[in-house]
């Protein structure tokens, strides 16, 4: 029903059009749509239930229609009807200007997100409150108080701490295999076999494909003189020796396992001296021996290990290397040498967990295995006395123990690398009561602390500057004044629970703690005091491990990683050792000497053949050069009659005596 009073329907379209104009500045396109609906002739019937009456107030109906277009819009309070134009362009700026609400940081990850469509800041409940830029900034004034007072924490040492699950009588020989058990031995043993055969398999498939090789391009060279000479095509004769001459099948065992370098430069030296094609489990045991005993005794270069009378470097020579293995046979095992690193990984980390309990003071570090070849997972930290390698995450405590840890292998890590996980997944093998655990500033930050408050840790952590930065930098340090005098300053959070201190010592330093607060003790702070007792930890660790490291580089990182496991084995073994017969003063190289000399086992005596024994030669032979003193150019006149090789008699003994040292 369209009113008829020719006025009243000017003045209540101009209102309508009012109304459609601002909610196009104002409102979403929906109420757009509405509006543009209301500008028709058909309004009446499709926004409201019953047409509106002649005499229908023209104030009441502007309020129904506000209704529609939008709750919170009141067109009768806000805007009045009237033809001035730039009154209603001031007015609609304003209330745009008012309604919209953009985040300031040009946040990109709650794009679509519902608190910013409707102009508010994201909270908890929105999903992206994590990562969001809109956030409501917490300031240091609201959330924690200056100077506050907070008692200092004394926790006391845990009552059960040191060597578990142990026999009662445990000898030395029997401390070298709790961790470094024969489970992982047998592991060992078993890879190196297995790649020592898939080398011999791949050896002689690439000699036969090579002969294959050389086969064909022999014939291609004999068909093309054949064609020059006769001039007519050939190609049958090609095929039925391409036919009779097929290439090996190599394929199959190129694509089953990777490419390994085959060692056959070393068998091929000297007649009748080979290598057998399988190891024993005391070869295993006798490599890693050696290993140790090099790391315990370095030197420039390994092979002087194995040096005689009268060659360069004998001083160097080790006799006990030299009964335990040939430098051949240490060679091809360590060419050969295999291990699946999660297994070692896994069963050191559970042995060492069974047989330990942490002490007071437990710290979070990173350790590196020294190694400069090429993994995309290789690390380089220039403070650690090895800069480049393989990077560990260990948790030990004050006396060198590694209890946990884990090597990080990029994006294939087992293991979150984040700052905050890495903590967390490491202490929660250790139990909170009656520990102090010390993390550096590369892993502080406020939400780790408040972490650790939550599962009843007490901790002491340094943090950076912009961990968080309302903290630190635009909190506490602008109240700390700059001097070269040692001064400091610390507030306390609103829940009493964490403690914020700044030194200003050799640089300023920042605290995060629940230990205490700025209470002197020895003219520092107790929170820096106990900093210093709880760090610490995992370089007390490293500096054992860099005692038996061994001299010789590997290309491999699965046999560094070997070798790292070993060395973190022997380690922990030789302080569950030290704890168990109560003897502080014994070193890791006296455990070391010791336990080599009761468990090392030596290799068979070498017997020459009784057919080698110095011939005088003829006259006519006597200008021969000798084998073993080839540099000289004075002539022998005797050669071996087994060997058939030529001889002084005082190169006699050295040159067969090699035999029991290289092979």
């Amino acid at each position: 029903m369209i009113p008829s009073n020719n006025s009243e329907t000017t003045l209540l379209n101009e209102g309508i059009n009012l109304i459609g104009d601002n909610s196009f500045m104002l409102l979403d396109e929906e109420y757009y749509e509405l509006a543009q609906q209301l500008n028709s002739d058909k309004y009446y019937s499709e926004i409201f239930d019953e047409p509106v009456p002649i005499n229908h107030n023209l104030a009441d109906y502007i309020e129904e229609c506000n209704d529609v277009f939008h709750p919170s819009f009141c067109f009768s309070q806000e805007w009045s009807l009237t033809d001035d134009t730039t009154e209603q362009e001031r007015r609609k700026d304003t209330a745009s200007a008012d309604r919209t609400i953009f985040c300031t940081a040009k946040c990109t990850t709650c794009k679509n997100c519902v608190c910013r469509k409707n102009g508010l800041p994201c909270t908890d409940k929105c999903k992206c409150a994590d990562t969001c830029c809109n956030l409501v900034k917490p300031t240091f004034e609201h959330e924690w108080t200056l100077n506050a007072v907070f008692p200092n924490v004394n926790v006391e040492p845990p009552t059960n701490s040191g060597p578990r699950n142990l026999p009662k009588h445990l000898s030395l020989p029997e401390s070298t295999s709790i961790i470094w058990n024969d489970k992982i031995l047998q592991h060992i043993y078993e890879r190196t076999n297995w790649k020592k055969e898939y080398c011999i398999e791949y050896e002689q498939a690439l000699n036969d494909h090579k002969e294959w090789s050389n086969t064909k391009s022999k014939h291609e060279k004999k068909q093309k003189r054949f064609k020059r000479k006769y001039e007519h095509d050939n190609e049958n004769m090609v095929q039925e020796i391409n036919d009779a001459n097929p290439p090996p099948l190599i394929n199959d065992i190129l694509e089953s396992e990777p490419k390994v370098e085959p060692f056959a430069k070393y068998l091929e030296k000297k007649k009748g001296c080979t290598i057998p094609n399988h190891y024993s489990k005391d070869d295993i045991k006798g490599f890693l021996q050696i290993c140790q005993i090099m790391g315990l005794s370095p030197i420039p270069n390994y092979y002087d290990y194995w040096s005689i009378d009268g060659e360069n470097h004998a001083f160097y020579a080790c006799k006990l290397i030299q009964r335990i293995m040939s430098r051949k046979r240490f060679i091809d095992i360590h060419m050969h040498l295999s291990s699946e690193p999660n297994f070692l990984e896994d069963n050191v980390n559970s042995n060492s967990r069974h047989y330990w309990l942490c002490v007071k003071e437990v710290s979070v570090d990173e350790i590196i295995a020294a190694f400069k070849g090429k993994v995309r997972f290789k690390q380089y930290i220039p403070l650690k006395p090895h800069k480049y390698g393989l990077k560990y995450y260990a948790l030990s405590d004050s006396t060198g123990y590694i209890y946990a840890f884990w090597l990080y292998q990029g994006k294939e890590s087992r293991y979150s690398h984040n700052a905050t996980s890495i903590v967390l997944d490491l202490v929660k093998h250790v139990s909170p009561e009656n520990h102090v655990l010390g993390i550096d500033n590369y892993y502080g930050s406020l939400d780790l602390a408040r972490e650790l408050v939550n599962h009843g840790w007490k901790f002491v952590m340094t943090v950076r500057n912009n961990r968080p930065s309302y903290l630190f930098s635009e909190g506490l340090q602008k109240k700390l004044p700059g001097s070269k005098t040692r001064k400091w300053i610390h507030a306390v959070n609103k829940e009493n629970t964490l403690v914020a201190l700044s030194i200003n010592d050799n640089k300023r330093v920042n605290f995060l703690t629940n230990l205490g607060s700025s209470q002197l003790i020895k003219n520092k702070p107790y929170v820096q005091e106990m900093y210093n007792k709880s760090m610490g930890c995992v370089d007390k660790s490293g500096i054992f491990l860099h005692c038996t490291h061994p001299p010789f580089r590997n290309k491999n990182w699965k046999t560094v990683h070997l070798l790292q496991m070993m060395k973190t084995s022997f380690v922990n073994q030789y302080i569950i050792f030290k704890h168990h017969i109560n003897n502080p003063g014994l070193t890791l190289c006296d455990y070391l000497k010791h336990s080599l000399a009761q468990t090392v086992t030596f290799r068979n005596p070498y017997f020459t053949r009784t057919t080698h024994f110095p011939m005088k030669l003829k006259k006519l032979e006597r200008y021969q050069l000798c084998s073993h003193c080839k540099d000289s150019f004075s002539r022998c006149g005797y050669k071996c009659m087994g060997c058939g090789c030529y001889l002084h008699l005082h190169c006699f003994t050295a040159y067969h005596d090699p035999k029991f040292i290289y092979y």
